[in-house]
């Protein structure tokens, strides 16, 4: 929607960027919860963006913004000559999953189980295990170990563990690791 106060040569347009792709703002734009937007406005030489909550600032015309909860952004733009124009961008937010939980038993690495969880993916030192995608994997080096769980929406969340197998095969870990 565009306003426009007293000039009609002025116009502003508002765009975000989700991650590789640029659409124009709608209504309908979501993302997941805990993600960050690329917001962008052009036409004017100067913009005011409200609410400030998860800008990064507020006062250019391409904040990043931390989106938790929906939020509808104004942006006000303003021309050489003093003229404004207004654009409204909607961000909707789909919930992330709930953070996963890893259990050792032996050699095995359990995630936790929540019926939103529709896909695993398990990581050893940072790098994806390929085919590791049950809820459980069978550690066979000392290293650390990430799962990351994701739900409906394609939102997901990892968490990790460190595991040591010492001499004798005894399987010790440190749950801080992330």
């Amino acid at each position: 929607m565009l306003f426009r106060s007293g000039c009609t040569s002025d116009t502003l347009t508002s765009i975000i960027n989700t991650g590789g792709f640029t659409e124009i703002a709608g209504p309908d734009t979501t993302v997941c919860a805990g993600s960050f937007v690329q917001l962008s406005a052009s036409g004017g030489i100067s913009c005011k963006w409200s609410p400030t909550t998860g800008l990064s600032d507020s006062t250019i015309c391409n904040p990043l913004a931390y989106i938790v909860t929906p939020t509808v952004y104004t942006v006000t733009g303003t021309s050489g000559g003093g003229c404004t124009a207004t654009k409204t961008v909607t961000i909707s937010v789909n919930p992330a999953p709930p953070t996963p939980i890893i259990a050792v038993s032996h050699d095995t690495l359990y995630c936790s189980y929540d019926p939103s969880y529709t896909s695993y993916q398990w990581y050893f030192n940072g790098s994806i295990i390929p085919g590791a995608t049950q809820s459980y994997y069978y550690a066979m080096a000392s290293g650390n170990y990430n799962v990351q769980v994701s739900n409906e929406y394609g939102c997901n969340i990892a968490v990790g563990i460190n595991v040591i197998i010492d001499g004798l095969n005894n399987y010790l870990y440190d749950k801080s690791v992330t």
